[in-house]
């Protein structure tokens, strides 16, 4: 099924999993879309099979916390950050669910994890103002990157750029096979301040096409910027949120062609890429579970909306995944019990 405008109107609760006691911080799909690992704050990783609506395995961390989780290539296999004892990363075995290779080097929280789609190559970001380059192999740093301040990294689709974002201020771009040469291209972001002050990027993602940056600041604003040039496409709006302590979850559908973003209100808003045209404004109601339901009108519902902390589309498949204190699983109402195949058409 191709994703238009009616479709994602349409999207409903197919699966609500309550396997958490507290917020879903990361959420993410293998590469074949038929799995979704989540982690929490309650320290606990949980994997599911979306196809069939399943819960597979609860791991805990309750040692090292865990935070930013991704799939490797493989799908029983995981790394992801740490939130106690120490900020190291984790490359995790979920078929013996035991720890196979420390990653050693950040000294401070790290906010950006991205994994190569081609090889075993990953990139980390940390507050500690540093970008680190490793290979899943070894434990140690193959590449270290000192910045003026906090850093985000992102690995495009292809596997060839990686795009580094700095605190309020810059983007830089670098050809992963010659990064020692330095950026190939570097712009100024699109500035934005909260009670005078600059407000720095809270994430940063390329889109399925490769074409496009996804840039998201704590609290209310996301930009669109090209990837090929950093001109400045799309300023979008999160509507009613004013802390700046919040982050903004935001992602593409799989064709590149909407953008979804979720608010600490439990909102979910669906943007069109062409024209930035808000689409949907899917607001959590009252639907039978904690988590809430969604409905296209945007009315407020009985029960308290909560914060969405993780988001994702399927690559695959029509489904989204949302993280509140519960993990959802949402698909079009058209033909539901059936995951559609998305053909990824990136034509206007």
């Amino acid at each position: 099924m191709k994703l238009n405008d009616d479709s994602l109107r349409s999207y409903e609760c197919f699966k609500c999993f309550k396997d958490n006691s507290d917020k879903v911080n990361a959420i993410n799909f293998t590469s074949n879309g038929e799995k979704l690992i989540s982690s929490s704050q309650d320290d606990s990783i949980n994997v599911y099979d979306v196809i069939n609506g399943k819960h597979l395995q609860t791991i805990y961390s309750k040692k090292y916390g865990v935070e930013m989780i991704k799939f490797t290539h493989c799908s029983t296999a995981v790394i992801h950050a740490s939130n106690k004892v120490d900020d190291n990363l984790r490359y995790l075995s979920l078929h013996d669910n035991k720890y196979i290779r420390l990653y050693p080097g950040h000294t401070k929280k790290v906010i950006s994890l991205s994994m190569s789609p081609t090889n075993d190559t990953f990139l980390s970001g940390s507050l500690d103002k540093t970008i680190r380059l490793w290979d899943l192999r070894t434990a140690n740093c193959q590449a270290l990157m000192q910045l003026p301040g906090k850093g985000l990294a992102a690995i495009d689709p292809e596997g060839l750029i990686f795009c580094v974002c700095i605190s309020s201020d810059t983007c830089k771009l670098y050809d992963l096979r010659t990064f020692e040469q330095g950026p190939f291209l570097t712009f100024s972001l699109p500035p934005l301040h909260h009670e005078g002050n600059r407000v720095d990027v809270s994430s940063l993602r390329f889109s399925p096409d490769g074409k496009m940056l996804l840039l998201s600041w704590a609290g209310t604003q996301i930009a669109l910027l090209d990837s090929f040039t950093g001109r400045s496409l799309h300023q979008l709006q999160i509507l009613g949120t004013n802390s700046t302590q919040i982050d903004i979850n935001a992602c593409f559908t799989p064709d590149s062609r909407y953008i979804m973003a979720g608010s600490p209100e439990g909102r979910l808003y669906i943007w069109r890429v062409s024209n930035a045209q808000r689409i949907a404004l899917l607001q959590s109601s009252e639907g039978g579970t904690s988590a809430g339901g969604f409905n296209a009108s945007g009315k407020a519902g009985t029960i308290s909306p909560l914060n969405i902390g993780a988001l994702e589309c399927n690559p695959q498949f029509s489904q989204i995944a949302v993280g509140q204190i519960q993990t959802s699983i949402w698909m079009p109402q058209i033909n539901i019990d059936v995951p559609m195949e998305i053909p990824v058409d990136n034509a206007e």
